[in-house]
């Protein structure tokens, strides 16, 4: 197969990987409701977990989940699931589009800390995108108003997290293989998950008058129901969204792959639109096409400058 239609299959992978990971987000967001986010991200990480065995005895790949950097791993599967517990928060109380395009701050965030944490070279043109890039944030967030929703800081945080988790892998990849950080990542969850809901409900921080108490220390259930299914289902689009965007890295060039990530973002509006009948006004899209430019140019740079950072890996 010629690079042309690697890229083109590359490109075809990261659509639907995005698009699955988008269904994964929708079923969070219903969950909310009932569910704590505790509870979602265990039993992601279970179902998630044995899937991932499961399709690398069927590839047979061999299974292989030691790492070389057990510190830097714990860390980094901490920070990761306290973001994505954070972003789980954010998704149940913010505009699905607005919650989805905060997170795409990520880039920015992989781009300061590599210079911070990596030594890495990064350019005027890169800098100034960061700025521009946060000010799209600041057009969405619109610190001045009256109606300022604190929650648009969760997927922000989330991004920071994630961007902390990526310079780790920066780190760890050379003898940490994916599938190895995918299953530490579980592994944390499995861990701490019931242990913070043990700790929640020893100190009684479940408050059902706070919308972000209640969605992480509300008491777990499993019940042969519809709430169970779903559960399946997030590990499952999960693993499944994974394996797609995985399989577009090693297809095609980053920098190629990685713009379509925001694939992501056209799901979340005619997710939002149609399911909640959520509407997004102008200054939110200005906001919005900011933050998307921004990291577009982000990953043009790189190809020009032959770096690999925030298009080193999935932005999910």
């Amino acid at each position: 197969m010629n690079k042309l239609d690697n890229n083109l299959l590359s490109i075809i992978c990261i659509l639907i990987g995005m698009s699955i990971f988008s269904i994964q987000d929708v079923l969070i967001r219903i969950l909310s409701d009932d569910v704590s986010t505790l509870q979602i991200l265990f039993t992601r990480s279970i179902v998630g977990s044995l899937l991932l065995i499961a399709y690398l005895k069927i590839q047979n790949i061999k299974i292989n989940f030691s790492t070389s950097y057990p510190l830097l791993t714990v860390f980094r599967g901490i920070i990761f699931l306290f973001g994505f517990a954070l972003f789980y928060v954010g998704l149940a109380n913010l505009s699905f589009a607005i919650c989805t395009s905060l997170f795409f701050t990520a880039p920015f965030f992989v781009t300061i800390l590599s210079k911070v944490f990596l030594g890495e070279s990064i350019g005027i043109r890169r800098w100034l995108t960061v700025i521009f890039g946060f000010l799209g944030v600041l057009i969405i967030a619109d610190p001045f108003s009256s109606e300022l929703n604190y929650y648009m800081v969760f997927p922000i945080l989330c991004a920071l997290c994630y961007a902390g988790a990526m310079i780790i892998i920066k780190v760890t990849s050379d003898k940490d293989n994916v599938y190895a950080q995918t299953f530490h990542f579980y592994l944390t969850a499995m861990i701490l998950c019931p242990i913070s809901a043990m700790i929640g409900s020893l100190f009684n921080l479940h408050d059902p008058s706070n919308e972000v108490t209640d969605f992480i220390f509300r008491s777990w259930s499993y019940n042969f129901d519809i709430t169970l299914l779903m559960l399946i289902l997030v590990g499952l689009t999960a693993v499944i969204a994974f394996v797609f965007t995985i399989s577009a890295y090693r297809l095609g060039k980053p920098y190629i792959v990685a713009p379509f990530e925001y694939i992501l973002l056209v799901w979340a509006v005619i997710y939002g639109r149609i399911i909640w009948g959520e509407t997004i006004s102008l200054q939110s899209w200005v906001g919005i096409v900011i933050i998307v430019t921004g990291g577009i140019y982000i990953f043009y740079r790189e190809r020009v400058n032959e770096q690999i950072l925030a298009t080193d890996q999935t932005i999910r």
